[in-house]
């Protein structure tokens, strides 16, 4: 059975663009899967089936956010000595991007669902990377308890979960430690902040605020969703005040566009965007991409 997956996959094109509902159509398929990020560079992630849909876009698409995940390594290729900071940090992708890219960084990882920091831990150990520097906390505005809900799905990590009660049969919710960054890294290294990436369903204004200091300080490039219903113009506002401007990214199309204001993204494929302080050298960096 293993082989003609593998073959069905070998008669698909190197790069599609097949959303959840037709990855799902494909067969369960059991093992490691190399997910190349940028160019011949790759790292490898456990595929359970279907459970983790960011192996099977590696899988069965050949990529994931295959141009966010480019500039994230080339921004951590350029970066040196420096600290990269992953919050929800899901499987890892971009955690094991960062690692594999740039070996002389230290990044911090925070996932805060029980499942998927496992699986994490599984994938950093199968690529020899340490496990040391993944938490698995909330990361908001201030430390305190907080309540998180996750889909009580166990078979499918990208469910994801939220800060907040959920107030539906399927949904667990259980009390977990919150921190703020500004709180949970040594002042003194703040400036050694160079990047961070944002992914937590719609609490990223509370991250947000959890890091103003650091913003002030260090002024990261910041890789962050803007979905739909998130706090556009609270989270505009904030980053404006610390002169940053913004990039729109289109994951299907391979393009990156400076963007005057903060806009949410519509569907899947632009609903990344990046956040560059106006005096960064990473503003170069991103316009000779």
């Amino acid at each position: 059975m293993e082989d003609k997956i593998i073959k069905l996959r070998e008669s698909l094109d190197k790069i599609n663009f097949f959303e959840r509902k037709d990855i799902l159509k494909f067969p369960d398929f059991y093992e490691f899967v190399d997910c190349k990020y940028i160019d011949d560079k790759n790292f490898q992630m456990f595929l359970g089936g279907h459970d983790d849909l960011v192996a099977a876009r590696f899988y069965w698409n050949g990529c994931y956010e295959r141009k966010t995940l480019g500039l994230w390594s080339i921004f951590c290729k350029n970066i040196n000595q420096g600290f990269i900071i992953d919050i929800g940090a899901h499987t890892g992708s971009y955690t094991l991007t960062s690692m594999s890219t740039n070996k002389s960084n230290l990044t911090l990882s925070f996932e805060p669902h029980f499942i998927n920091f496992s699986r994490m831990n599984l994938n950093l150990r199968k690529n020899n990377f340490t496990t040391r520097n993944v938490f698995m906390v909330c990361v908001g505005n201030t430390k305190k308890i907080v309540p998180f809900s996750i889909n009580g799905n166990f078979d499918f990590m990208t469910s994801g979960g939220s800060v907040g009660e959920r107030n539906t049969s399927v949904s667990i919710t259980q009390n977990l430690p919150q921190i703020s960054l500004d709180e949970f890294v040594n002042k003194e290294d703040y400036q050694k902040i160079a990047l961070i990436k944002i992914d937590v369903e719609g609490y990223e204004l509370n991250a947000f605020l959890g890091m103003t200091e650091i913003l002030n300080a260090a002024k990261p490039t910041i890789f962050f969703e803007a979905l739909p219903d998130a706090n556009k113009n609270e989270i505009s506002k904030l980053l404006n005040s610390f002169g940053y401007v913004y990039y729109d990214i289109d994951d299907k199309n391979n393009t990156v566009k400076l963007n005057t204001t903060l806009e949410n993204g519509s569907d899947y494929f632009n609903h990344n965007k990046i956040a560059i302080h106006k005096d960064s050298v990473h503003k170069q960096l991103i316009e000779i991409t």
